[in-house]
Protein backbone atom coordinates (compact mmCIF):
# COMPACT_ATOMS: atom_id res chain seq x y z
CA UNK A 1 0.00 0.00 0.00
CA UNK A 2 1.40 3.41 -0.78
CA UNK A 3 0.62 6.29 1.06
CA UNK A 4 1.34 9.90 -0.48
CA UNK A 5 1.86 13.39 0.70
CA UNK A 6 1.04 15.88 -2.31
CA UNK A 7 2.49 19.56 -2.57
CA UNK A 8 -0.09 21.68 -1.12
CA UNK A 9 1.74 24.99 -1.90
CA UNK A 10 -0.90 27.51 -0.09
CA UNK A 11 -0.89 25.29 3.56
CA UNK A 12 2.32 25.19 5.83
CA UNK A 13 2.12 25.15 9.36
CA UNK A 14 5.53 25.05 11.38
CA UNK A 15 6.29 24.10 15.18
CA UNK A 16 9.27 25.33 16.40
CA UNK A 17 11.17 23.02 18.97
CA UNK A 18 14.16 22.87 20.61
CA UNK A 19 15.72 19.62 21.73
CA UNK A 20 17.04 18.48 24.77
CA UNK A 21 19.37 17.04 24.48
CA UNK A 22 29.66 7.99 32.03
CA UNK A 23 35.96 3.49 31.22
CA UNK A 24 35.02 0.09 31.83
CA UNK A 25 37.33 -2.25 32.79
CA UNK A 26 40.03 -3.48 30.48
CA UNK A 27 38.22 -6.69 29.74
CA UNK A 28 34.96 -4.94 29.14
CA UNK A 29 35.15 -2.04 25.77
CA UNK A 30 32.82 0.32 26.08
CA UNK A 31 30.82 0.73 22.95
CA UNK A 32 28.24 3.47 23.61
CA UNK A 33 27.72 7.25 21.87
CA UNK A 34 27.52 9.96 23.86
CA UNK A 35 25.64 12.76 21.60
CA UNK A 36 27.91 15.13 23.19
CA UNK A 37 30.95 13.82 21.92
CA UNK A 38 29.94 14.37 18.73
CA UNK A 39 32.30 16.87 17.32
CA UNK A 40 31.54 20.63 17.80
CA UNK A 41 29.96 22.46 14.67
CA UNK A 42 31.74 25.56 14.12
CA UNK A 43 29.30 28.82 15.93
CA UNK A 44 28.71 30.33 12.96
CA UNK A 45 27.51 27.11 11.14
CA UNK A 46 25.54 25.71 14.01
CA UNK A 47 22.96 29.35 13.96
CA UNK A 48 22.73 27.76 9.75
CA UNK A 49 19.29 25.57 9.62
CA UNK A 50 19.27 22.15 7.33
CA UNK A 51 18.26 24.83 4.86
CA UNK A 52 21.17 27.05 4.73
CA UNK A 53 23.88 23.98 4.66
CA UNK A 54 21.73 22.45 1.38
CA UNK A 55 21.04 25.11 -0.26
CA UNK A 56 18.53 25.47 -3.10
CA UNK A 57 16.87 22.59 -4.96
CA UNK A 58 13.83 22.09 -7.09
CA UNK A 59 13.12 18.68 -7.93
CA UNK A 60 10.34 19.27 -10.07
CA UNK A 61 7.93 16.75 -7.95
CA UNK A 62 9.53 13.71 -8.72
CA UNK A 63 8.33 10.85 -5.88
CA UNK A 64 10.56 10.23 -3.25
CA UNK A 65 9.53 6.68 -1.76
CA UNK A 66 10.61 5.02 1.85
CA UNK A 67 9.89 1.18 2.07
CA UNK A 68 8.84 0.02 4.86
CA UNK A 69 8.26 -3.66 5.19
CA UNK A 70 5.21 -4.02 7.79
CA UNK A 71 2.80 -1.64 9.41
CA UNK A 72 4.28 -2.57 12.96
CA UNK A 73 5.20 1.18 14.12
CA UNK A 74 6.70 -0.27 17.58
CA UNK A 75 9.13 -1.77 15.92
CA UNK A 76 10.43 -0.22 12.25
CA UNK A 77 8.77 3.15 11.08
CA UNK A 78 7.52 5.50 13.74
CA UNK A 79 8.15 8.88 13.25
CA UNK A 80 8.36 8.91 9.12
CA UNK A 81 4.44 8.94 8.02
CA UNK A 82 1.16 11.07 9.19
CA UNK A 83 -1.86 10.96 7.07
CA UNK A 84 -3.45 14.28 8.19
CA UNK A 85 -3.41 16.63 10.90
CA UNK A 86 -5.64 15.51 13.72
CA UNK A 87 -4.60 17.66 16.72
CA UNK A 88 -1.90 15.43 18.18
CA UNK A 89 1.49 16.94 19.31
CA UNK A 90 3.62 14.36 17.72
CA UNK A 91 1.18 13.07 14.58
CA UNK A 92 0.77 16.66 13.96
CA UNK A 93 4.76 17.44 13.78
CA UNK A 94 5.13 14.76 11.31
CA UNK A 95 2.11 16.03 8.96
CA UNK A 96 3.91 19.88 9.00
CA UNK A 97 7.72 18.55 8.57
CA UNK A 98 6.46 16.13 5.17
CA UNK A 99 4.61 18.99 4.40
CA UNK A 100 7.25 21.76 5.01
CA UNK A 101 10.27 19.86 3.59
CA UNK A 102 8.03 18.62 0.16
CA UNK A 103 7.16 21.76 -0.60
CA UNK A 104 10.34 23.24 -0.27
CA UNK A 105 11.99 21.17 -2.77
CA UNK A 106 9.36 20.46 -5.17
CA UNK A 107 8.82 16.34 -4.47
CA UNK A 108 6.26 14.21 -3.48
CA UNK A 109 6.83 11.91 -0.35
CA UNK A 110 5.53 8.31 -0.47
CA UNK A 111 5.52 5.78 1.86
CA UNK A 112 5.52 1.97 0.66
CA UNK A 113 4.87 -0.98 2.98
CA UNK A 114 5.07 -4.22 2.50
CA UNK A 115 3.51 -7.76 3.87
CA UNK A 116 5.79 -8.80 6.85
CA UNK A 117 8.62 -7.52 8.85
CA UNK A 118 11.21 -9.50 6.87
CA UNK A 119 9.70 -8.71 3.61
CA UNK A 120 12.63 -6.20 2.49
CA UNK A 121 14.95 -8.59 0.82
CA UNK A 122 11.93 -10.79 -0.77
CA UNK A 123 10.60 -7.33 -2.40
CA UNK A 124 14.02 -5.38 -3.01
CA UNK A 125 14.97 -8.91 -4.87
CA UNK A 126 12.14 -9.13 -6.75
CA UNK A 127 12.14 -5.56 -8.48
CA UNK A 128 15.92 -5.10 -8.75
CA UNK A 129 15.72 -8.65 -10.81
CA UNK A 130 12.49 -6.93 -12.63
CA UNK A 131 15.14 -3.66 -13.36
CA UNK A 132 12.71 -1.65 -11.27
CA UNK A 133 13.93 1.41 -9.55
CA UNK A 134 10.68 2.16 -7.14
CA UNK A 135 12.53 2.71 -3.77
CA UNK A 136 14.55 5.84 -3.09
CA UNK A 137 15.70 4.51 0.73
CA UNK A 138 14.73 0.88 2.01
CA UNK A 139 13.98 0.39 5.82
CA UNK A 140 14.67 -2.73 7.50
CA UNK A 141 13.69 -5.12 10.22
CA UNK A 142 16.75 -4.56 13.01
CA UNK A 143 17.71 -8.27 11.52
CA UNK A 144 15.20 -9.68 9.06
CA UNK A 145 16.54 -10.34 5.21
CA UNK A 146 19.74 -7.75 5.95
CA UNK A 147 22.38 -11.04 5.17
CA UNK A 148 21.20 -11.79 2.22
CA UNK A 149 20.26 -8.04 1.15
CA UNK A 150 23.95 -7.66 1.90
CA UNK A 151 25.71 -10.89 0.80
CA UNK A 152 23.91 -11.13 -2.91
CA UNK A 153 24.53 -7.55 -3.73
CA UNK A 154 21.09 -5.90 -3.72
CA UNK A 155 22.23 -2.92 -1.85
CA UNK A 156 25.03 -0.14 -2.67
CA UNK A 157 27.21 1.41 0.27
CA UNK A 158 26.85 4.75 2.22
CA UNK A 159 30.70 5.55 1.33
CA UNK A 160 30.96 8.46 -1.05
CA UNK A 161 27.07 9.37 -1.51
CA UNK A 162 26.86 12.98 -1.73
CA UNK A 163 24.68 14.98 0.95
CA UNK A 164 24.81 12.53 3.79
CA UNK A 165 27.30 13.31 6.66
CA UNK A 166 27.36 10.90 9.64
CA UNK A 167 29.03 13.43 12.24
CA UNK A 168 26.25 14.83 12.46
CA UNK A 169 23.78 14.63 15.74
CA UNK A 170 20.73 12.74 13.66
CA UNK A 171 22.73 9.87 12.59
CA UNK A 172 24.06 6.97 15.18
CA UNK A 173 27.39 6.54 15.25
CA UNK A 174 27.70 3.37 16.68
CA UNK A 175 26.12 1.57 13.97
CA UNK A 176 28.64 3.30 11.45
CA UNK A 177 31.56 1.83 13.92
CA UNK A 178 30.09 -1.49 14.43
CA UNK A 179 28.05 -2.55 11.55
CA UNK A 180 30.26 -2.15 8.95
CA UNK A 181 31.66 -4.94 6.35
CA UNK A 182 34.92 -4.80 4.31
CA UNK A 183 35.08 -1.06 5.71
CA UNK A 184 31.83 -0.29 3.89
CA UNK A 185 28.90 1.01 5.33
CA UNK A 186 25.81 -0.73 4.01
CA UNK A 187 23.28 0.13 6.87
CA UNK A 188 22.54 3.37 8.84
CA UNK A 189 20.42 4.35 11.10
CA UNK A 190 19.21 7.85 12.95
CA UNK A 191 16.31 9.93 14.18
CA UNK A 192 13.95 9.83 10.68
CA UNK A 193 12.55 6.81 12.67
CA UNK A 194 12.23 7.34 16.49
CA UNK A 195 14.24 4.98 18.51
CA UNK A 196 12.48 2.56 20.68
CA UNK A 197 15.13 0.71 22.89
CA UNK A 198 14.40 -1.33 25.99
CA UNK A 199 14.39 0.36 30.01
CA UNK A 200 12.96 -0.48 33.06
CA UNK A 201 9.97 1.12 34.51
CA UNK A 202 9.22 0.83 38.70
CA UNK A 203 6.04 1.08 40.53
CA UNK A 204 7.53 4.37 42.92
CA UNK A 205 4.15 3.96 45.48
CA UNK A 206 5.92 -0.06 45.99
CA UNK A 207 9.38 1.14 46.11
CA UNK A 208 8.57 3.68 48.35
CA UNK A 209 6.45 0.97 50.85
CA UNK A 210 9.50 -1.22 50.99
CA UNK A 211 12.03 1.44 51.84
CA UNK A 212 14.11 1.48 49.45
CA UNK A 213 17.03 3.17 47.89
CA UNK A 214 15.96 5.79 45.16
CA UNK A 215 17.01 4.14 42.04
CA UNK A 216 17.59 7.79 40.14
CA UNK A 217 20.12 8.64 43.16
CA UNK A 218 22.04 5.09 41.92
CA UNK A 219 22.08 6.02 38.47
CA UNK A 220 23.19 9.37 39.20
CA UNK A 221 26.03 8.43 41.20
CA UNK A 222 26.96 5.33 39.06
CA UNK A 223 25.67 2.15 41.58
CA UNK A 224 22.85 1.59 39.40
CA UNK A 225 24.19 -2.08 38.41
CA UNK A 226 22.77 -5.63 37.89
CA UNK A 227 23.64 -6.69 42.07
CA UNK A 228 21.96 -3.40 42.85
CA UNK A 229 18.56 -4.52 40.74
CA UNK A 230 18.76 -7.91 42.29
CA UNK A 231 19.18 -6.59 45.85
CA UNK A 232 15.86 -4.27 45.72
CA UNK A 233 14.08 -6.82 43.81
CA UNK A 234 14.45 -9.05 46.03
CA UNK A 235 13.47 -6.67 49.02
CA UNK A 236 10.13 -6.53 47.48
CA UNK A 237 9.70 -10.34 46.27
CA UNK A 238 6.47 -11.40 48.34
CA UNK A 239 4.68 -14.30 49.14
CA UNK A 240 1.36 -13.55 49.14
CA UNK A 241 -0.75 -16.33 50.29
CA UNK A 242 2.43 -17.96 52.28
CA UNK A 243 2.03 -20.95 51.10
CA UNK A 244 5.94 -21.16 49.89
CA UNK A 245 4.88 -21.70 46.32
CA UNK A 246 5.61 -18.75 43.70
CA UNK A 247 2.45 -18.03 41.65
CA UNK A 248 3.05 -15.63 38.42
CA UNK A 249 -0.95 -14.84 39.35
CA UNK A 250 -0.93 -14.22 43.26
CA UNK A 251 2.25 -13.27 44.68
CA UNK A 252 4.21 -10.26 43.74
CA UNK A 253 7.57 -10.01 42.00
CA UNK A 254 10.39 -7.53 42.65
CA UNK A 255 11.45 -8.09 38.78
CA UNK A 256 9.72 -9.16 35.53
CA UNK A 257 11.07 -10.00 32.05
CA UNK A 258 10.08 -13.05 29.53
CA UNK A 259 12.61 -15.56 28.78
CA UNK A 260 12.93 -14.26 25.21
CA UNK A 261 15.15 -12.01 22.86
CA UNK A 262 14.58 -8.86 25.11
CA UNK A 263 17.50 -10.80 28.00
CA UNK A 264 19.65 -9.65 24.92
CA UNK A 265 19.35 -6.10 25.49
CA UNK A 266 20.64 -7.12 28.72
CA UNK A 267 23.44 -8.83 27.50
CA UNK A 268 24.44 -5.13 25.75
CA UNK A 269 24.09 -3.11 29.12
CA UNK A 270 26.59 -5.12 31.13
CA UNK A 271 29.20 -6.68 28.45
CA UNK A 272 31.05 -5.94 25.18
CA UNK A 273 28.97 -6.57 21.79
CA UNK A 274 28.95 -9.82 20.63
CA UNK A 275 30.94 -9.41 17.23
CA UNK A 276 33.64 -6.69 16.69
CA UNK A 277 35.41 -5.63 13.51
CA UNK A 278 38.76 -5.60 13.03
CA UNK A 279 40.96 -3.14 10.91
CA UNK A 280 39.76 -4.72 7.93
CA UNK A 281 36.05 -4.65 8.53
CA UNK A 282 36.45 -8.19 9.31
CA UNK A 283 33.47 -9.22 11.91
CA UNK A 284 34.54 -11.29 14.75
CA UNK A 285 33.41 -13.35 17.48
CA UNK A 286 34.26 -11.60 20.93
CA UNK A 287 31.99 -13.66 22.95
CA UNK A 288 35.02 -16.13 24.71
CA UNK A 289 36.53 -13.52 26.87
CA UNK A 290 36.20 -12.85 30.72
CA UNK A 291 33.81 -10.19 30.36
CA UNK A 292 30.62 -11.77 28.54
CA UNK A 293 30.82 -14.63 30.80
CA UNK A 294 31.17 -12.82 33.97
CA UNK A 295 28.20 -10.66 32.91
CA UNK A 296 26.45 -14.23 31.73
CA UNK A 297 26.93 -15.36 35.62
CA UNK A 298 25.40 -11.88 36.88
CA UNK A 299 22.49 -12.03 34.95
CA UNK A 300 21.24 -15.93 35.26
CA UNK A 301 21.69 -15.19 38.69
CA UNK A 302 19.15 -12.24 38.54
CA UNK A 303 16.93 -14.44 36.83
CA UNK A 304 17.13 -17.70 38.70
CA UNK A 305 18.74 -17.13 42.07
CA UNK A 306 15.79 -16.57 44.50
CA UNK A 307 12.01 -16.10 43.83
CA UNK A 308 12.49 -12.35 42.96
CA UNK A 309 12.38 -12.74 38.75
CA UNK A 310 8.97 -13.65 36.76
CA UNK A 311 10.00 -14.55 33.42
CA UNK A 312 5.91 -15.22 32.31
CA UNK A 313 4.95 -12.31 30.51
CA UNK A 314 1.81 -11.70 31.92
CA UNK A 315 2.97 -10.23 34.91
CA UNK A 316 3.77 -6.84 34.29
CA UNK A 317 3.74 -3.10 36.66
CA UNK A 318 -0.02 -3.08 35.19
CA UNK A 319 -0.87 -5.82 37.64
CA UNK A 320 0.40 -3.81 40.98
CA UNK A 321 2.52 -6.36 41.59
CA UNK A 322 5.84 -6.36 40.03
CA UNK A 323 8.58 -3.55 41.53
CA UNK A 324 10.96 -3.68 38.16
CA UNK A 325 9.74 -4.53 34.67
CA UNK A 326 11.67 -4.39 31.57
CA UNK A 327 9.95 -2.46 28.57
CA UNK A 328 10.13 -0.52 25.61
CA UNK A 329 10.24 3.46 25.57
CA UNK A 330 6.90 2.59 22.66
CA UNK A 331 5.21 0.37 25.33
CA UNK A 332 5.65 2.77 27.93
CA UNK A 333 2.72 4.84 25.69
CA UNK A 334 0.48 2.23 26.57
CA UNK A 335 0.53 3.17 30.23
CA UNK A 336 -0.66 6.56 29.71
CA UNK A 337 -4.41 5.70 31.32
CA UNK A 338 -2.82 3.31 33.76
CA UNK A 339 -3.68 4.37 37.48
CA UNK A 340 -0.16 3.27 38.95
CA UNK A 341 2.92 6.32 39.26
CA UNK A 342 5.90 5.15 37.65
CA UNK A 343 9.28 6.16 36.41
CA UNK A 344 11.40 5.45 33.73
CA UNK A 345 14.90 4.04 34.44
CA UNK A 346 18.19 2.92 32.01
CA UNK A 347 19.10 -0.64 32.21
CA UNK A 348 21.68 -1.48 35.15
CA UNK A 349 25.38 -1.34 34.60
CA UNK A 350 27.36 -4.73 35.34
CA UNK A 351 29.21 -3.01 38.03
CA UNK A 352 29.89 0.68 39.25
CA UNK A 353 33.53 1.12 37.16
CA UNK A 354 31.50 0.73 33.66
CA UNK A 355 31.05 4.27 32.62
CA UNK A 356 28.14 4.57 30.44
CA UNK A 357 24.69 3.13 30.88
CA UNK A 358 24.21 0.93 27.38
CA UNK A 359 21.24 -0.26 25.42
CA UNK A 360 20.86 -2.00 21.93
CA UNK A 361 17.84 -0.37 20.00
CA UNK A 362 15.39 -2.49 18.06
CA UNK A 363 14.55 -0.31 15.36
CA UNK A 364 15.30 -0.81 12.11
CA UNK A 365 17.92 0.55 9.78
CA UNK A 366 18.36 2.56 6.46
CA UNK A 367 19.65 0.75 3.02
CA UNK A 368 20.26 2.13 0.00
CA UNK A 369 19.15 -0.63 -3.31
CA UNK A 370 21.73 -0.97 -5.68
CA UNK A 371 20.04 0.56 -8.33
CA UNK A 372 20.08 3.39 -7.26
CA UNK A 373 22.74 6.05 -8.94
CA UNK A 374 23.39 9.12 -10.32
CA UNK A 375 20.88 11.76 -10.24
CA UNK A 376 18.43 9.15 -8.32
CA UNK A 377 20.88 8.67 -5.66
CA UNK A 378 21.88 12.45 -5.23
CA UNK A 379 18.13 12.74 -4.80
CA UNK A 380 17.34 10.03 -2.05
CA UNK A 381 20.34 11.42 -0.28
CA UNK A 382 19.77 15.00 -0.32
CA UNK A 383 16.35 14.30 0.82
CA UNK A 384 17.00 11.40 3.67
CA UNK A 385 19.69 14.31 5.18
CA UNK A 386 17.40 16.70 5.57
CA UNK A 387 14.31 15.10 6.87
CA UNK A 388 16.41 13.13 9.12
CA UNK A 389 17.74 16.66 10.25
CA UNK A 390 14.48 17.87 10.59
CA UNK A 391 13.47 15.14 12.67
CA UNK A 392 16.46 15.59 14.90
CA UNK A 393 14.83 19.17 15.55
CA UNK A 394 11.06 19.03 15.08
CA UNK A 395 10.20 15.27 15.57
CA UNK A 396 12.28 13.82 17.98
CA UNK A 397 11.95 16.52 20.85
CA UNK A 398 8.17 16.48 20.24
CA UNK A 399 7.94 12.55 20.90
CA UNK A 400 9.85 12.54 24.05
CA UNK A 401 9.29 15.78 25.66
CA UNK A 402 5.20 15.64 24.93
CA UNK A 403 4.66 11.71 24.47
CA UNK A 404 7.34 10.78 27.02
CA UNK A 405 8.28 12.95 29.33
CA UNK A 406 4.59 14.86 29.89
CA UNK A 407 2.28 12.36 29.42
CA UNK A 408 4.00 9.43 30.56
CA UNK A 409 6.95 9.84 32.90
CA UNK A 410 6.03 13.35 34.45
CA UNK A 411 8.64 13.94 36.28
CA UNK A 412 11.97 15.54 35.82
CA UNK A 413 13.94 12.57 37.05
CA UNK A 414 12.73 10.22 34.79
CA UNK A 415 13.36 12.50 31.81
CA UNK A 416 16.65 12.83 32.67
CA UNK A 417 16.94 9.08 32.83
CA UNK A 418 15.23 9.33 28.97
CA UNK A 419 18.24 11.73 28.00
CA UNK A 420 20.78 9.37 29.43
CA UNK A 421 19.24 6.06 27.76
CA UNK A 422 18.55 7.57 24.39
CA UNK A 423 22.64 9.29 24.35
CA UNK A 424 23.99 5.55 24.96
CA UNK A 425 22.52 3.45 21.96
CA UNK A 426 24.48 0.82 20.76
CA UNK A 427 24.24 -1.65 17.56
CA UNK A 428 25.16 -5.08 17.53
CA UNK A 429 26.33 -6.58 14.73
CA UNK A 430 25.80 -10.37 16.13
CA UNK A 431 21.87 -8.97 16.75
CA UNK A 432 21.52 -7.42 13.01
CA UNK A 433 22.53 -9.85 10.93
CA UNK A 434 21.22 -13.23 11.17
CA UNK A 435 22.98 -16.38 10.13
CA UNK A 436 22.64 -19.15 8.24
CA UNK A 437 22.96 -22.68 10.48
CA UNK A 438 23.52 -21.55 13.42
CA UNK A 439 22.46 -18.76 16.16
CA UNK A 440 23.09 -15.09 16.00
CA UNK A 441 26.05 -14.29 18.24
CA UNK A 442 24.11 -11.18 19.74
CA UNK A 443 21.53 -14.14 21.74
CA UNK A 444 24.18 -16.61 22.87
CA UNK A 445 23.98 -15.70 25.96
CA UNK A 446 20.34 -14.58 26.40
CA UNK A 447 19.58 -18.22 24.31
CA UNK A 448 21.67 -19.49 27.70
CA UNK A 449 19.52 -18.10 30.45
CA UNK A 450 15.99 -18.30 28.92
CA UNK A 451 17.19 -22.07 28.60
CA UNK A 452 18.46 -22.18 32.00
CA UNK A 453 21.64 -23.58 30.82
CA UNK A 454 23.51 -22.60 33.80
CA UNK A 455 26.73 -24.00 33.98
CA UNK A 456 27.37 -24.46 29.89
CA UNK A 457 28.81 -21.70 28.87
CA UNK A 458 32.03 -23.20 27.43
CA UNK A 459 30.23 -26.43 26.22
CA UNK A 460 27.54 -24.30 24.42
CA UNK A 461 30.53 -22.03 22.90
CA UNK A 462 32.67 -25.25 21.75
CA UNK A 463 29.69 -26.54 20.03
CA UNK A 464 28.47 -23.08 18.14
CA UNK A 465 31.57 -20.85 18.00
CA UNK A 466 33.16 -22.35 15.11
CA UNK A 467 29.97 -21.72 12.93
CA UNK A 468 29.55 -18.33 13.98
CA UNK A 469 32.88 -17.46 12.74
CA UNK A 470 32.47 -19.54 9.35
CA UNK A 471 29.33 -17.79 8.96
CA UNK A 472 31.21 -14.36 9.86
CA UNK A 473 33.79 -15.05 7.40
CA UNK A 474 31.30 -15.68 4.71
CA UNK A 475 29.96 -12.76 5.15
CA UNK A 476 32.84 -10.93 4.81
CA UNK A 477 34.53 -12.68 1.88
CA UNK A 478 30.94 -12.16 0.12
CA UNK A 479 31.30 -8.06 0.71
CA UNK A 480 34.57 -8.56 -0.55
CA UNK A 481 33.75 -9.92 -3.99
CA UNK A 482 30.90 -7.19 -4.47
CA UNK A 483 31.55 -4.01 -6.63
CA UNK A 484 29.62 -1.45 -4.23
Amino acid sequence: MIKTVALLLAFSLLIPMTISCASEKASQTDTSVDISAISETPEEESEKTIYDIMGERDFGGRTFTLYNPYNWELVVDKGFWADGLTGESFNDAIYNRNLEVTEKYNFVLEEYKGAAWNSAYGDLKLNISAGEKPYNIVLTHIHGGNVAMLTEGLLRTWDDTQYIDFTKPWWNQSIIKNLNVANRTYFTAGSLTIQSPLVLIFNKTMLIENNLEDPYELVRSGKWTVDKLGELASAAALDKDGNGKWNPNIDQFGFSCPANWRVASFVTATADVSVKIDENGHPYLNLNNEAQMAAFEKLYQLFYDGNKTTTNSGVTLKTGRVLFEQSSLFDCELLKDVDIDYGILPLPKYDENQENYRTHTWTGMYALPLTLDGDELDFSCFVLEVMSALAYEKIVPVYYEQVLKSRISNDPDSAEMLDIILSNIVYDFGLCFELTGTSMPGYFISELINAKKKDQYASEYAKKAELMQKELDRIYELVLDLDT
